[in-house]
């Protein structure tokens, strides 16, 4: 009987030890792939503010996009970069960034 408690004892730590292990790459998997999305977003963040400034200068104007462009996703981020080829005016920027921000 002893004996199999013991068993018992070491399959429940052996199998403690592996949930924790388990969870631990998890959650080193989950911080890696953090990471990269909130390196992508800013780099995105980064293109995108680099793209105003040269088509509109860097005015009040730009500064406060630019400060509206941090609750942007980062889809919104590449679809703003793929419109703003087209957009040619500060104004038409700044009623997109607002509007998808809502």
């Amino acid at each position: 009987h002893r004996f199999y408690k013991e068993f018992d004892v070491e399959e429940n730590q052996i199998g403690l030890q592996e949930g924790l292990q388990k969870g631990r790459q998890e959650g080193r998997q989950e911080g890696r792939q953090e990471e990269r999305q909130e390196g992508r977003q800013e780099e995105s963040l980064r293109l995108i503010v680099r793209m105003i400034r040269h088509k509109f200068g860097v005015n009040n104007e730009t500064k406060q996009i630019e400060r509206k462009l941090q609750i942007l996703t980062i889809e919104q981020l590449e679809e703003l970069a793929e419109d703003l080829l087209e957009l040619s005016e500060i104004n038409a920027v700044n009623k997109w960034v607002t509007a998808k921000i809502k």
